[in-house]
């Protein structure tokens, strides 16, 4: 059925002499003539099949298409392509098979899969057939009625329904199933589709002719709904590191499982979501087509630049580029929080096979069956797989997160999605903080456990670019006796070193390192080359998994000066834990502050002789929020001088409640929520800023209610 485009778009280019400008090899031997009366006689044929099975979905984008691309054509001696007779017959099937589709878009299926999804194509034969100019033609009034009746319901039910699940999921770009299982089928929709296809992109095609039939600018289309307009960055950060410039296949994150090697599928249409954006004069629409160009042009290109049935897709949806840049040139971020999903890519690079990539999940809700549902998971890639598996991290009792079966309908309402509800499993990511020189997550994940087995799952991880990272897991209980198994799935078996390291090796020649700095007793470790497990026999409702990592070449040793977390220390305080390593401080304060403090003669990747330790730490102010007054906490190291001033949220200063020297000791100052002129501040938000002689700096908010 296809097919039926395929003369029409021939007939056109023959017609329209596009053969002058065209510097490639041209292959058209037949006459516009001739490629409109096939595509007529093909159009004709199809429309008598039967609205059973796969075809209705075919009718819908394909000779609805056809319909309208023909719809005013002629031939050569001005005869039109379609006689009146061709019109109405063809109106008549076309709204035969559309009424098949909008029956079966009653709102019992889901708005997340393709299967159901797709019964809403209904809207093209609504396009094709509405006829603006003969609104008051008697003779059309019952197919313009039948037309309407499409477009309202289409806007009522999808856009109303369905896009509100799709902006929960995806606002600000990403997919919560995976990539692999994606296929453009030789029929669209029905049985021979699949359930666990990218929705979005097989939807694409209605929703770019919403966009061209309405001749709305892109940016406020439908067609520029979060999920297909941030595509191509999503499509970026799933691609593993992978070869570039090159025949051989690129691979995606397994997140729905493995690729099927001969499918073009997964390459082929993410193209959909760049089209035309490269024409807007919005600066973001253009710099995501060059992105998409740029993936299209560097990866698996046997699957690009090859073809049959998938041609006139690239032929419809493509955007050539000459030379597109790299992503960091177009100004693309290594780091990329998908928030409204729950996850962040993280990557050293994107254009060599041997950089890191990583992700973390932790989403606010388990979206579908698709869903992958491994919260505060972190999976780390280095010239092959290093932890993989979206499995749950934490086991309570030797039960992994709680199973979800059944998910909302469309006629259920994205509502459905809300805190506490069935389908809540975060709340999700707190903060995601990306610096020059370290990233820092927190999220939490209480809610994907069961209440009586759980109270609080917070996973705090810091990245210390360009190849350490830091897992911080503060859980908490309602029984103290109950049995936590720290886990994950390892690339490879773990082999045991010194100073309590552990390495494993994978294939493709990275290694991992860790190091465990909490707990340190009542624990059980069990080690085998599918899991890691560290089982924590504490008698305590809270407890503690400290655990640093190093990604390395495989060829690094425990003696190189290029490996730093052997020497990881950590030190605990009332309210605040420091991980001290050769060349920085990390400290993790209360309200999930990070603090990363770096030597000053630090040269990166080399150990140094360790500093003196931080002149001072500052203590969160009590009460908070406060009215009138608080009192603020501060330990000295050692003497030194210091100023602790009080700002606003606009950098104002508003009081200074010390300057000078302090020997090592507890101070405590007040603050009566007056400014430095005896001024009343007010209600607000305030920083209270302490800085020393060596230039340290901290501050902690406070917030003034009268």
């Amino acid at each position: 059925a296809i097919r039926v485009l395929e003369p029409i778009i021939a007939g056109k280019a023959q017609k329209m002499n596009w053969r002058s400008s065209y510097q490639g090899r041209w292959t058209l031997d037949h006459t516009a003539d001739e490629y409109f009366a096939d595509a007529r006689a093909k159009l004709l044929q199809i429309l008598q099949l039967s609205p059973e099975y796969e075809f209705p979905y075919v009718m819908a984008l394909f000779a609805a298409t056809a319909y309208d691309w023909l719809f005013t054509e002629t031939f050569s001696d001005g005869r039109p392509v379609f006689s009146d007779q061709d019109k109405t017959q063809i109106q008549q099937r076309l709204i035969l098979h559309a009424d098949h589709l909008k029956n079966r878009a009653n709102g019992s299926g889901q708005p997340f899969v393709a299967t159901d999804v797709d019964n809403y194509y209904y809207v093209m034969m609504g396009l094709a057939l509405y006829e603006p100019s003969r609104s008051g033609d008697p003779a059309y009034q019952a197919v313009q009625t039948k037309a309407q009746g499409y477009l309202d319901a289409f806007e009522r039910d999808f856009v109303g329904r369905v896009v509100p699940f799709w902006q929960k999921q995806g606002e600000d770009g990403g997919w919560h199933g995976g990539f692999n299982q994606m296929q453009i089928p030789y029929w669209t929709g029905g049985s021979y589709e699949t359930a666990t296809n990218v929705t979005p992109l097989t939807t694409a095609p209605i929703l770019f002719a919403l966009y061209t039939a309405t001749q709305q600018p892109i940016e406020s289309s439908l067609f520029n709904i979060g999920m297909l307009k941030y595509m191509p960055e999503f499509q970026l950060h799933m691609i593993l590191p992978s070869t570039m410039d090159s025949e051989s296949d690129a691979t995606y994150y397994d997140l729905d499982g493995p690729g099927d090697r001969y499918s073009r599928s997964p390459w082929i249409l993410p193209m959909r979501a760049y089209s035309r954006r490269r024409f807007s004069t919005d600066a973001e629409q253009q710099r995501l087509a060059e992105l998409g160009a740029w993936i299209r042009t560097h990866f698996s290109k046997s699957k690009t630049d090859a073809g049959s049935w998938d041609t006139t897709d690239q032929l419809l949806f493509e955007d050539k580029w000459v030379q597109p840049r790299s992503p960091q040139e177009i100004g693309f971020p290594l780091v990329r929080h998908f928030k409204s999903l729950g996850r962040v890519f993280l990557r050293s690079g994107f254009t060599s096979p041997d950089h890191l990539a990583g992700l973390f999940i932790c989403q606010p809700y388990h979206w579908s069956a698709m869903d992958l549902y491994a919260q505060n998971a972190l999976i780390l890639y280095y010239k092959g797989a290093l932890i993989k598996g979206y499995y749950s991290p934490l086991l309570i009792g030797g039960a992994k997160q709680r199973t979800i079966s059944a998910f909302p309908s469309i006629q259920d309402g994205v509502d459905s999605y809300a805190p506490g509800s069935t389908w809540d499993v975060g709340p999700g990511i707190l903060v995601c903080e990306d610096r020059s020189d370290h990233l820092y997550i927190v999220a939490e994940a209480r809610n994907a456990y069961s209440k009586d087995k759980l109270t609080s799952f917070l996973r705090k991880v810091v990245y210390l670019k360009p190849n350490r990272f830091i897992i911080f897991d503060l859980i908490k209980t309602p029984a103290a006796d109950s049995r936590l198994t720290w886990t994950f799935i390892p690339a490879a078996l773990f082999q045991r070193g010194d100073a309590g390291l552990l390495r494993l090796q994978n294939s493709g020649g990275g290694a991992l390192w860790m190091k465990r700095l909490m707990p340190t007793d009542a624990v059980e470790e069990n080690i085998t080359a599918q899991s890691y497990e560290l089982r924590s026999n504490s008698g305590a409702s809270e407890r503690s998994f400290i655990h640093v990592l190093q990604v390395s070449d495989a060829s690094l040793s425990t003696t190189s000066p290029n490996l730093l977390i052997d020497d990881a220390v950590l030190e605990t305080f009332p309210d605040s834990v420091r991980i001290s390593l050769p060349d920085c401080d990390v400290t993790f304060s209360t309200e999930d502050r990070l603090q990363v403090r770096w030597q000053p003669a630090a040269v990166p990747g080399k150990k140094v002789e360790r500093r003196l330790p931080q002149p001072f730490q500052l203590y969160q102010n009590y009460p908070n929020p406060f009215n009138p007054t608080t009192t603020i906490g501060l330990k000295m190291d050692y003497s030194d001088f210091v100023e602790i001033a009080i700002y606003d949220v606009d950098g104002a200063l508003h009081s200074v409640l010390f300057r000078g020297r302090l020997e090592p000791g507890l101070y405590s100052y007040r603050w009566d929520g007056k400014d430095h002129q005896g001024g009343v501040s007010p209600s607000g938000v305030y920083f209270c800023q302490v800085r020393s002689g060596q230039h340290e700096v901290e501050n902690c908010k406070m917030v003034l209610l009268h």
